[in-house]
């Protein structure tokens, strides 16, 4: 079987037959065949109409299902009646004077961060790259006679990688850490 060869009209260099474009320069030898491989046919038309009805049945969806103007109007009344009672509440807790125990705990935590400041020095501390030490959140529970602290955080490992982690507490009123963990 003989393959049958042609030679590029642009650069010389010799072809099979059935090629679409020129192996040295790129040139198309044979139209046809170009089409055939690497023009797509054009589905504008299909795509467009595509297009249009999913954006029409979207629509028509969105106002089927979109509440009217007065339960919209009702639910966010009693939304901002709700608000404005937690407003309240929170106004007069924080309008109480707080007792010495109190201060004693609220002295501990950073008032910029929310962070505890002791826990913050011993989690840096157990750290291999302590300056990648980044606070996310702390959450204290009062359980009387201590507190109980949970702080998460993110640092570098010993890979360099940059892990969350969560930290525990136990500590005492006047803010000595009796227990620590890392998890």
């Amino acid at each position: 079987m003989k393959v049958k060869i042609i030679e590029c009209p642009d650069c010389g260099k010799k072809n099979v037959a059935k090629a679409a474009v020129c192996i040295q320069c790129g040139n198309v030898l044979n139209e046809k065949t170009y089409q055939k491989r690497f023009k797509q046919p054009s589905n504008s038309s299909v795509d467009n109409k595509l297009i249009f009805t999913v954006l029409a049945v979207l629509t028509i969806a969105a106002i089927m299902f979109y509440p009217d103007d007065e339960s919209r109007n009702e639910a966010l009344s009693k939304h901002i009646a709700q608000r404005n009672k937690d407003f309240e509440a929170r106004k007069e807790l924080s309008q109480s004077p707080l007792t010495d125990r109190e201060k004693k705990i609220q002295k501990q935590f950073s008032s910029w961060s929310g962070e505890h400041r002791e826990l913050a020095k011993r989690i840096k501390l157990n750290l291999p790259s302590p300056d990648s030490y980044e606070h996310k959140k702390t959450v204290m529970r009062d359980l009387n006679n201590h507190i109980l602290v949970t702080t998460t955080f993110t640092a570098t490992n010993v890979f360099g990688a940059r892990i969350q982690h969560v930290a525990n507490a136990v500590i005492s009123v006047e803010g000595d850490i009796k227990e620590f963990s890392i998890d």
